[in-house]
């Protein structure tokens, strides 16, 4: 493909409305340049062009700087390095090819998995990521999202990370109570109290449990939530109740925030019921399908004006 047209209304006769990309190819096949030619807009009276210049590693084919409007004054350029596992292992970023900003920065544990990602030339935040011993993902960060508890210590005085701000974010995810076992950790479920609690043990790769915290902007006080999931015998989710965490544990589960599903005989979804921060539900959706297909024709929104929570339906 050397070129593509674009026509709003359909009528080629009249350019004033077409946006046309062209493409060129290096002898591999790689994409070495793109020009898309933009109509004029209410804030640009002449139509704009971008063009953007790419540049691949000869012997893995992996892209190493992507330059957007090479040469121009609003030049800006990407430029990427991977390790010798051609895993990417930094992003830098200029607007010259003289000063260069890493913005991103890629370490991985020794068996393969990504194991930090560090944002910002100015140490901006640290994501931290752990996994279950069979490789599923077990947390970013830590929700509590004090430096103590993370795996980086960001933020924390003494540490490996003291100049990277504290976690903005965190998350941990449960899926049976001895999914990660170590001592040491915050994310053992003997160590750490912010597991979830009532949890069913799935031991399929399911999630049972969703634990998470953000930092507010205003400075007030973080809210933690959890989740808990419930599924059928064939992996359907079926409930989503949420807990708020409290000074020092988890409050027992509410309808708040909560979501319930039904399904068919063919595993097409026939009901979801949503609720709010209050547990009033919000959304009572009917699902409507073509009879003896799985083609959907409409969804119903079901009156639920008396202000109660959703009925539960059975597990």
């Amino acid at each position: 493909m050397s070129k593509t047209l674009t026509d709003e209304d359909g009528d080629l006769g009249t350019t004033g409305d077409q946006v046309v990309t062209y493409y060129s190819y290096d002898p591999h096949g790689n994409v070495t340049w793109l020009v898309q030619r933009l109509p004029a807009s209410a804030e640009s009276l002449t139509e704009l062009v971008v063009c953007v210049e790419y540049e691949y590693d000869l012997v893995s084919g992996k892209v190493t700087q992507v330059a957007v409007q090479p040469g121009r004054r609003d030049q800006f350029v990407h430029r990427y390095e991977y390790d010798h596992d051609q895993r990417i292992v930094a992003v830098y970023t200029s607007r010259d090819l003289v000063i260069w900003e890493r913005d991103a920065s890629y370490s991985y544990y020794p068996h393969g998995p990504l194991e930090r990602l560090e944002m910002g030339t100015d140490s901006v935040q640290g994501l931290d990521y752990a996994y279950t011993i069979n490789g599923w993902l077990k947390a970013i960060n830590y929700p509590s999202l004090h430096p103590s508890d993370d795996k980086g210590a960001d933020g924390a005085t003494t540490g490996a990370n003291p100049s990277y701000a504290r976690d903005a974010w965190g998350m941990m995810l449960h899926y049976h109570a001895d999914d990660f076992s170590k001592g040491t950790s915050q994310y053992d479920d003997g160590v750490g109290t912010w597991h979830l609690s009532n949890l069913s043990d799935l031991f399929n790769g399911n999630i049972a449990g969703w634990s998470w915290n953000s930092r507010r902007s205003n400075g007030a006080t973080d809210t933690a939530l959890g989740s808990r999931y419930r599924y059928d015998l064939v992996n359907r989710i079926r409930t989503d109740t949420v807990s708020l965490r409290g000074a020092t544990s988890w409050q027992a589960p509410s309808t708040n925030w909560s979501s319930f599903y039904t399904y068919d005989g063919n595993g097409n979804i026939k009901t979801l019921y949503r609720a709010d921060a209050s547990g009033s539900m919000i959304d009572s959706l009917a699902y409507t399908y073509t009879a003896n297909t799985n083609r959907l024709t409409h969804i119903d929104e079901q009156p639920h004006n008396d202000g109660t929570g959703p009925a539960r339906p059975e597990c």
